[in-house]
């Protein structure tokens, strides 16, 4: 290039007329360059690698006729292009179908490749259709290969595929392995008869995929939006007619800047919804065209309103509900075969096998594109509660047992969207979604595996649901697939529902659910940015035996190291669990002082504060082992320091309380009374009497204090204390009555002059009830003892029944109002279980008659009984009075009389 002064010289010439003679020059030598091309292609080097720079200086027509003609031979070949291929100004690939070789290892893929080149005003026309295929050669496909990555491989060097694709090329791959391992053994015996076989499954394959080539290649006929009124028109003459009408519409609908000039027209709109409404029953075809049409509309929420005045949505219920039901018949008829899509293996289908499959293949395409169409509209919540009414779980639960993979994500995805109300849930229950949903746990393909995940994380809020998992045996699947990155948070989650009940926990200790949430544990130091895999973590380790699992080896010094130096609140809960289990309790000695230390510090939260007191308190086994902490850390002074309620968070107060029983020993014991501990728990009862865990914890705390002197004394001068325990004994909380009757009994021990007292009132609270009744009816009882006097003097020998029976009740209540009782035979809460449940009313009442069996006088016998040895139990005897009757029927079969 010549410099020409400092600007540089455009090299192309310039619009003048002396350039034309020279630009005709080339033409005719260009002109000349494609005749010797379409006579011998050798030359295409020579000419493709001059420039075209010369066009920038011609007449536009001229210069874009001569581009389309030379343009065949402008690029050189690619390598991977069939002998004899033209590359044109714009060529476009429509992928088709995609099969095995019937006999080879490969696969074939159907696509139909359209040139398009310039027309002189600029627009594209289509000036050839080749239809062609590629063969893809499978090598290294074993039963061990991951077919979901050979898959994959295969559709991203495949130019003509698209990544949609691969689920397709999965199940080709799948079907590839399940042919070699059936034929195997005809590929070397060399029989005629296998020969044959395998040319008659060939010939059957070939019948069962040319219907599909015809109609892909139906369907490439192009649609033009100047052509709409002609649609129109075919859509009032035959079944043909329409089909082929409402495809062009449903081809123009595929491209976004055709939604509004087909909107625009009203008339061809309402024609198609008349038509489905009509004829949608018809055909398959027609009806997939034009739900089509309208599944295209419901991309976009603004024309939502058209769907809407048509009733699509209506009809596609209507359709869908009428496809079902031809599938339930076919069932019935023809069994599991009716829901083939594709030949069996190893088998040949027979004609009409092949026209099932293609028709089941249409219908799942229909089903497809009429639930999607639902999915979209059920945007709106009120669509939504309509489709609802119309079973629409119980038709998309139907779906679950088809095999179009396509269908089986989008249904999942949309019973997932539904499965957030409460009423949803309840149908998908009735439906057994989650018998249906087990058969993908796991599959092949990895997108409707996630969303069958997802469906069940949804499903697993529910309790039943949980156990239907369960049930079916998901939990050492899902286990399994932990170590999968694209799925560890949706297993996580799932796993950690299922480990919420107790009876849900034992069935992961066989698994390997515990070494892998540990491994998991170690590799994510953050346990904020993996909060289902601690929460899954500590639910596993409540369990005894999934906590010893965790701790074997180093696992126990590994995660409490980690909860002292990374002061995680997370991880301490999983040490606060380990703390429960009495075999690993000895294991906290070693790091008693840490824990002290990092209870004491300064910078330790409140939540952190709540877990290391928790597993300290747990420690009961250490209680010596603290005895110097305690004096060391000054920890009464600071559990003093926290009882303060309204001040102090609940958390923190019930851990104080729990741990100040912990600390207690013979040692300590004086000190707790001096630092006010024991006075302030003991308020701490009478101010939270309505806390149950606050409660029976301060319960338990008690039942500490009465084993030591110093405290013993302390909480005995409490006298409003034991009245308060008393009462706790009518509780409905099983748990905090026992641990009130427990530290009651302590008491009694302890005091023996306090014993009749806490005795006397024992019996009243157990019996309070009876108490009440008896007053009321002695009231009413008392105006008429003289007709009952009288009575008894009729009849001496044998006295009435009721009257016997008042005279038991009379004697039942002292003169002070107050019942007698037997100190041994008290009703305790311990006593309960062991004594009530194997007691006999008939024997107990021998037991204490056998005294006074020899006594004849009726005044004597209540005298010397006292009631003292009558075991009061307000179950048994408290409203029916069975006790009395069962002395008055002793005394009938022994001869006493009253």
């Amino acid at each position: 290039m010549a410099d020409n002064g400092d600007e540089p010289v455009d090299p192309r010439p310039k619009m003048e007329e002396s350039c034309k003679p020279n630009c005709v020059k080339q033409l005719l030598q260009y002109q000349a360059c494609v005749e010797r091309l379409e006579k011998d292609d050798t030359g295409a080097k020579h000419c493709t690698g001059q420039s075209f720079d010369y066009l920038a200086c011609m007449d536009k027509c001229v210069a874009l006729k001569l581009f389309a003609k030379l343009r065949p031979y402008s690029v050189a070949m690619d390598e991977e292009e069939e002998p004899g291929e033209k590359r044109y100004l714009k060529r476009r690939i429509r992928p088709g179908l995609i099969e095995l070789v019937p006999d080879d290892s490969a696969i074939i893929v159907h696509y139909e490749v359209e040139a398009s080149v310039l027309r002189p005003d600029g627009n594209t026309v289509v000036v050839e259709k080749k239809p062609s295929e590629k063969r893809i050669k499978v090598k290294g496909l074993t039963a061990t290969s991951d077919i979901t990555a050979l898959a994959s491989e295969i559709v991203s060097k495949c130019k003509v595929l698209t990544q949609s694709k691969t689920p397709q090329v999965e199940q080709l791959l799948h079907q590839l392995l399940q042919r070699r391992e059936l034929g195997s053994g005809s590929r070397f015996d060399g029989g005629d008869k296998d020969m044959q076989e395998l040319q008659k499954r060939r010939i059957a394959e070939e019948k069962y995929t040319d219907a599909q080539r015809r109609l892909i290649r139906s369907e490439t006929e192009r649609a033009r939006m100047e052509d709409l009124d002609l649609y129109l028109e075919w859509l009032y003459e035959g079944m043909d007619e329409k089909i082929k009408a409402s495809s062009m519409v449903c081809q123009l609908a595929r491209r976004t800047e055709n939604m509004e000039g087909l909107l625009a027209h009203t008339t061809l709109i309402g024609a198609l919804a008349r038509v489905l409404r009509e004829d949608g029953r018809k055909s398959l075809d027609l009806c997939r065209n034009i739900i089509s049409l309208f599944f295209a509309f419901s991309n976009f929420s603004q024309f939502h309103h058209v769907i809407l005045e048509h009733q699509v949505g209506n009809m596609t219920m209507n359709i869908i509900d009428l496809e079902i039901q031809r599938t339930e018949a076919r069932l019935q008829a023809e069994g599991p075969a009716a829901l083939a899509v594709l030949p069996t293996p190893g088998t040949v289908p027979s004609e009409k096998e092949i026209r099932t499959m293609q028709l089941n293949r249409k219908q799942e395409k229909l089903l497809y594109i009429s639930f999607y169409l639902l999915l979209n509209l059920a945007e709106d919540v009120n669509i939504e509660k309509k489709m609802k009414k119309r079973n629409i779980v119980v038709y998309l639960s139907k779906m679950l047992t088809r095999r179009s993979i396509e269908l089986l994500i989008l249904v999942t995805t949309f019973l997932k969207k539904l499965s957030i109300y409460q009423e949803n849930k309840d149908v998908m229950a009735q439906e057994a979604v989650v018998d249906k949903l087990a058969v993908f746990v796991p599959c092949q393909t990895e997108t409707l595996l996630i969303c069958v995940l997802r469906l069940l994380l949804n499903l697993s809020f529910d309790a039943k649901l949980r156990d239907d998992v369960v049930r079916n045996g998901l939990i050492p699947k899902l286990v399994g697939l932990l170590r999968a990155p694209r799925l560890q948070n949706l297993v996580l989650g799932l796993l950690y529902h299922l480990s919420i009940e107790d009876k849900h926990k034992s069935v992961f200790t066989p698994t390997e659910a515990v070494s892998i949430v540990f491994d998991l544990l170690v590799e994510n130091p953050d346990t904020l940015s993996t909060p289902e895999l601690i929460a899954l973590a500590v639910n596993l380790t409540a369990n005894e035996k999934n906590a010893e699992a965790m701790c074997e080896g180093d696992g126990f010094e590994v995660i409490i190291s980690r909860g002292i130096h990374m002061r995680d609140p997370l991880i301490f809960k999983l040490v606060r669990n380990f703390s429960q289990h009495e075999d690993i309790k000895p294991r906290f000695v070693p790091y008693l002082r840490d824990l002290v230390r990092l209870l004491r510090a300064p910078e330790t939260s409140s939540d952190l504060m709540v877990e290391v007191m928790g597993t300290l308190g747990n420690l009961t086994n250490a209680a010596s082992a603290l005895e110097g902490l305690v004096q060391e850390f000054d920890l009464l002074r600071f559990l003093s320091n926290h009882i303060h309620p309204g001040v102090i968070e609940d958390d923190i107060l019930l851990e104080v309380v729990i741990f100040t029983g912990t600390t207690c020993t013979e040692a300590s014991a004086p000190g707790l009374v001096s630092s006010g501990l024991v006075q302030k728990i003991c308020g701490l009862l009478l101010e939270r009497r309505e806390d149950d865990d606050m409660v029976l914890q301060v319960c338990y705390t008690f039942s500490r204090f009465m084993l030591y002197e110093a405290t013993r004394s302390a909480l005995m001068r409490n006298v409003q204390v034991v009245c308060y325990l008393v009462e706790l004994l009518r509780e409905r909380n099983k748990a905090v009555t026992k641990m009130a009757d427990k530290v009651l009994d302590m008491i009694m021990a302890a005091d023996p002059h306090a014993a009749p007292k806490i005795k006397r009132m024992k019996f009243e609270s157990y019996n309070h009830a009876w108490l009440e009744l008896v007053d009321e009816e002695s009231m009413e009882e008392e105006e008429d003892d003289d007709e009952e006097e009288e009575e008894r003097q009729l009849s001496p020998s044998s006295s009435s029944y009721a009257g016997r029976r008042h005279a038991f009740k009379r004697a039942l209540v002292s003169s002070d109002g107050a019942a007698h009782h037997h100190p041994s035979l008290i009703r305790s809460s311990d006593e309960d279980e062991a004594t009530t449940s194997d007691f006999s009313p008939v024997s107990a009442t021998e037991n204490f008659l056998s005294p006074w069996k020899d006594l004849n006088c009726p005044d004597d016998f209540l005298t010397s009984m006292q009631l003292q040895n009558v075991y009061w139990n307000d179950d048994i005897y408290s409203r029916d009075y069975s006790l009395m009757d069962d002395v008055i029927d002793y005394q009938d079969t022994h001869g006493y009389l009253m």
